[in-house]
């Protein structure tokens, strides 16, 4: 299996990229895993420049996509569904930094897997084309990259409010009140509300919710410990409870996560600390 990472070049899409990644399966390596997308709170736009997969999601629905498309499922993890070789680009954007590809509030399109095409139009298409045309992995990052610079908006289409608001509920792992974010970025709590589902499609509420999730997950991967011990550190202190927030984000209690995570789950994940990037190789 490759699974590569590439920082951003430029500094017109800094702002708003993380990072693009690159994932190649052959076919048995393929039908070994069953990667799963647990909810991270960012989105990622994926070209499929292998063969078609599909998406299950919790409910048990079967949805196909086309070659380039977004996974906006925000609360919900959503199994993939695969079969022959997998390659695959993607787009892991900043918190808000997908809403600078859209012409519309991002609440719009959250909750599923919404084909790029539909969204921006043929440009789509074209990336596409040119990324399979593409020689190298280089050169699909650098042809990528391009296309971004073309399609994202100059300017910020969100108030650096909302931005600090993000910024603020993922250093504290989630958890913390909307009404201590609200304050720390002078704002009321219902204006933060709809900024928030405006430029991440997801409330204050559940954005933490998800980044609460996100630091157990973390901190599982350091050490095995009781549940009681990851419930304290989300800051449940109902067991219980923990473990049915878990199980509806993740799709398993977390003894079950212990068992049955595997290396490309992970990689579908914004804290993966396995991947090499390209400027790791070249050096």
């Amino acid at each position: 299996m490759i699974y590569l990472t590439h920082l951003p070049c430029s500094a017109r899409i800094k702002p708003y990229v993380q990072l693009l990644w690159y994932i190649a399966q052959d076919e048995n390596e393929a039908a070994a895993a069953s990667p799963r997308m647990i909810p991270d709170g960012l989105y990622h736009l994926v070209i499929n420049l292998g063969d078609a997969h599909s998406y299950l999601d919790r409910e048990g629905n079967l949805v196909s996509s086309k070659r380039t498309h977004v996974n906006a499922h925000q609360s919900d993890y959503v199994d993939i569904a695969r079969s022959g070789q997998v390659e695959m680009l993607g787009v892991m954007f900043r918190p808000l930094g997908f809403s600078a590809l859209l012409r519309n509030p991002v609440h719009e399109i959250t909750g599923g897997i919404r084909n790029m095409d539909e969204l921006l139009g043929p440009q789509v298409l074209e990336l596409g084309e040119r990324l399979v045309d593409a020689e190298s992995i280089s050169a699909k990052f650098r042809t990528l990259e391009g296309w971004l610079i073309n399609m994202l908006q100059p300017e910020p289409t969100f108030r650096p409010e909302t931005e600090a608001a993000a910024a603020f509920i993922i250093g504290h792992h989630g958890l913390v009140p909307v009404r201590q974010v609200a304050e720390q970025v002078q704002m009321t709590e219902r204006t933060l509300e709809r900024a928030f589902k405006a430029g991440l499609g997801v409330t204050p509420k559940q954005f933490a919710d998800i980044q609460r999730m996100q630091f157990v997950l973390q901190q599982m991967e350091l050490r095995h410990e009781r549940m009681l011990h990851y419930a304290l550190q989300a800051g449940f202190y109902d067991q219980a409870h923990f473990i049915h927030r878990f199980k509806r984000m993740v799709g398993m209690t977390p003894s079950d996560y212990f068992r049955e995570k595997n290396l490309l789950s992970d990689l579908y994940n914004t804290r993966a600390s396995t991947a090499v990037t390209l400027e790791e190789i070249h050096r």
